[in-house]
C-alpha cells in the first residue's frame, strides 16, 4: 500500500535493498623538539575522513517513527586540527604551558532522496527529514595559557582560553514539504485524492485507520 500510495502521488517507491556503510580513516602526524632542559615545543596535525551511507534508515526519527530508505542521508566528514603546544619551566615551582590551535570541520550531510516528507507519527516517516541539519562548516582559533604554581604538596593553577569560531550551517527544515497523516489508510486516501485513478484499496487492519 506504501509504495502503491507513492508512486500515485508521483513519488518514487521506496527501495528496501539500500546498503547502510562506514568508512572511516583517521591520520596524525607529531613533531616533538626539546630548545633545552627548561623549554620543550610540540606539534600535532590531526584528520579524519568519514564517508557513512544511508544514515537514519531503520533508526526513530522524529516524531517517534521509523527512518524509512527514503529518509536516509548520505555523512560526509572531514576534520582537522594543527595544535601547537609550548611548555616552558620558569623555576623548580613555577611551569607555564602556551596552546594554539587552528581546527576545521566539514559535515557534509544530505538526503539520499530529497522526496517530500510524508510522516505516520510513532509508525514510520518517508522522505526528507526536516529534523536534521544537512551541512555544518566550522573553523576554530584557540589560544590558551595556563601557569602552574607548585607550593609544598599543593598546586595551583591559573589560565585563560580563548576561542573564535565561525560557522555556516545548512537546514532544508521542512523543503520541499512536509505531511503528517495519522496513519496508513489516511495515506492511502490522500493518494486517492491526489490522483482518483489509482483507486488504491484501503488496509483492512484496524490499526491503519484514518
Amino acid at each position: 500500500l506504501i509504495n502503491a500510495a507513492k508512486v500515485a502521488m508521483g513519488i518514487a517507491p521506496e527501495n528496501l535493498n539500500v546498503l547502510k556503510t562506514e568508512n572511516n580513516d583517521k591520520g596524525f602526524a607529531s613533531f616533538d623538539h626539546q630548545f633545552n632542559a627548561n623549554n620543550r615545543f610540540a606539534l600535532h596535525y590531526n584528520i579524519e575522513d568519514g564517508r557513512d551511507t544511508n544514515e537514519l534508515v531503520g533508526s526513530t526519527l522524529d516524531g517517534g517513527g521509523i527512518g524509512a530508505p527514503s529518509s536516509g542521508h548520505n555523512l560526509y566528514t572531514r576534520d582537522q586540527s594543527l595544535i601547537g603546544t609550548l611548555t616552558s619551566q620558569f623555576s623548580p615551582t613555577v611551569i607555564n604551558s602556551f596552546l594554539m590551535q587552528y581546527a576545521r570541520r566539514h559535515y557534509d550531510f544530505p538526503g539520499v532522496t530529497g522526496q517530500p516528507n510524508l510522516d505516520i507519527p510513532n509508525s514510520l516517516l518517508f522522505g526528507h527529514n526536516f529534523g536534521v541539519l544537512d551541512a555544518i562548516y566550522e573553523s576554530r582559533v584557540q589560544g590558551s595559557d595556563t601557569v602552574d604554581w607548585v607550593k609544598g604538596q599543593h598546586i595551583a593553577k591559573f589560565g585563560t582560553d580563548i576561542n573564535y569560531i565561525n560557522n555556516f550551517v545548512i537546514w532544508p527544515g521542512f523543503t520541499p514539504m512536509r505531511i503528517v497523516l495519522p496513519g496508513i489508510n489516511c495515506l492511502v486516501d490522500f493518494a486517492n485524492f491526489v490522483n482518483p485513478s489509482a483507486n488504491i484499496p484501503q488496509s483492512p487492519n484496524p490499526g491503519d485507520t484514518c
